[in-house]
């Protein structure tokens, strides 16, 4: 930040106003630019500072701290459908902004449970996430991934098995394919990808002594490398064919690559409740604990659910519970969520009995906009032939059941992006084409199944 004082100086009763001309570059810095007015202007004690607003910005001067802070005073919208991130080559992304709950998250083809707040990459499997800190106000939020892939066959090395070796590359021993003999030939495996989607590429290099690899992943050359190590690399794919390649540089070349290589398409789709929608925000409870009991188990709380976030087991095998209708029984893993009672909102099964959980969800309150708009257990009515539908009789601007639709007497399915076609096991929520009043909610399953629906309805 730049600032040019003009020093005009002048008196107002028994206090003094100094005038000046603020300029900002390119940067600024996280919580404020520094703005001394004593060393500036020669003003000691500061009573009271304004600024112009100008280009959309609001200033503010922090008397604590001397900091001058500039706020951009932009629209957030309410709930944000499937908005499109893609996690770094640490699994994680953040979203646009604040979330008050999350309603969705999902990849092409793949809905990404949620677990409990804090989890490791490493723990969580390729198909989970969660929040890698609690939702704060008026922070952004973001996400943690797990890491692997649904792409690589035989990453691990164990046998030849699905890899293409060209001249040069050998198997010799498990965990390893080597460059150990003249040739330029590639190491490959196909598999489809999606063009313009970031795909993040794990390896590792061993035992090399001379040369140099360049990876490259779907039909998109990486960085090359010429050292041992294990290399983490985010490639978009220009093409939908070509899978994983690695490419030497010289016949000469020698080296190993290790266990294990891996894929994961980084591409995400995120539907959230933002933080401008106060009411969810002020009756979101997260990681809210209880020791499961065998039957019917009490929320310590004794609040009453309106929408579940996730329920995840923390002992024993740790792992996200499956979210059932409270008309099912519970199974090993599932648990039967009740909604909108103060007793009895989850039924566990004996293989869950003495477990500790978490359970972030949003909470009926005693009046207002949640209470008067919440519904649940909708039974949808089925329709169409391959595919189906669920269709609810009301239109939902919050879906009750974070990332999966419940079926009575049947697996919960997991769901996708409004842009995603089902497979078996799997819905698609549209939340825009609901037709006129008195019309609801559609979801469009590939299995011939009634979805339960809950949440909040609206338009």
């Amino acid at each position: 930040m730049g600032l040019t004082v003009t020093r005009q100086m002048s008196n107002i009763g028994d206090q003094q106003l100094a005038m000046g001309q603020i300029t900002f570059d390119s940067s600024y810095a996280t919580g404020g630019e520094v703005f001394d007015p004593s060393a500036l202007m020669g003003i000691h004690a500061v009573n009271n500072a304004f600024f112009e607003n100008k280009n959309g910005y609001r200033f503010e001067y922090d008397h604590v701290n001397k900091k001058l802070k500039a706020y951009w005073l932009k629209k957030v919208p309410a709930v944000v459908y499937d908005e499109h991130v893609v996690f770094n080559t640490s699994y994680q992304t953040t979203l646009k902004y604040p979330a008050a709950f999350i309603v969705n998250v999902a990849k092409t083809g793949e809905n990404q449970g949620m677990r409990s707040t804090g989890i490791a990459s490493a723990t969580l499997a390729v198909n989970q996430c969660c929040l890698a800190s609690q939702m704060a106000y008026d922070t952004l939020t973001t996400l943690t991934f797990g890491t692997g892939t649904t792409f690589v066959a035989n990453g691990g090395f164990n046998g030849s098995n699905s890899w293409v070796m060209g001249n040069g590359w050998t198997y010799t021993a498990p965990g390893t394919i080597d460059k150990s003999a003249a040739g330029v030939g590639t190491l490959s495996q196909t598999f489809t990808t999606i063009i313009g989607h970031t795909y993040t590429l794990v390896f590792t290099v061993s035992g090399l002594t001379s040369g140099s690899v360049t990876p490259k992943v779907g039909g998109t050359t990486g960085t090359a490398v010429s050292a041992n190590g294990t290399y983490t690399q985010q490639i978009v794919a220009g093409a939908t064919s070509g899978g994983v390649v690695f490419t030497p540089t010289a016949t000469t070349d020698r080296y190993s690559i290790a266990a294990t290589v891996s894929v994961a398409d980084s591409d995400v789709f995120v539907t959230y409740v933002t933080q401008a929608w106060q009411d969810v925000w002020n009756n979101v409870v997260q990681d809210e604990s209880i020791t499961l009991a065998t039957g019917a188990n009490n929320l310590t709380s004794g609040n009453s659910i309106a929408a579940i976030m996730y329920l995840d087991q923390i002992t024993a095998t740790a792992g996200a519970l499956s979210i059932l209708s409270s008309a099912d029984t519970a199974t090993a893993g599932t648990v039967p969520v009740a909604f909108g009672v103060t007793t009895g909102q989850l039924k566990a099964n004996a293989a869950q009995n003495a477990k500790a959980a978490k359970i972030t969800y949003l909470k009926m309150p005693s009046s207002g906009f949640i209470l008067d708009r919440a519904v649940y257990e909708m039974t949808g009515a089925a329709g169409g032939a391959g595919p189906y539908t669920s269709t609810f009789s009301r239109p939902l601007i919050l879906w009750g059941y974070t990332g999966c639709m419940p079926v009575t007497g049947s697996a919960t399915l997991g769901l996708l992006s409004y842009a995603d076609t089902s497979a078996t096991g799997q819905a698609v929520i549209d939340y825009f084409t609901v037709g006129t009043k008195g019309a609801g909610t559609v979801a469009d399953t590939y299995d011939d199944v009634q979805g339960i629906g809950a949440g909040l309805y609206g338009r």
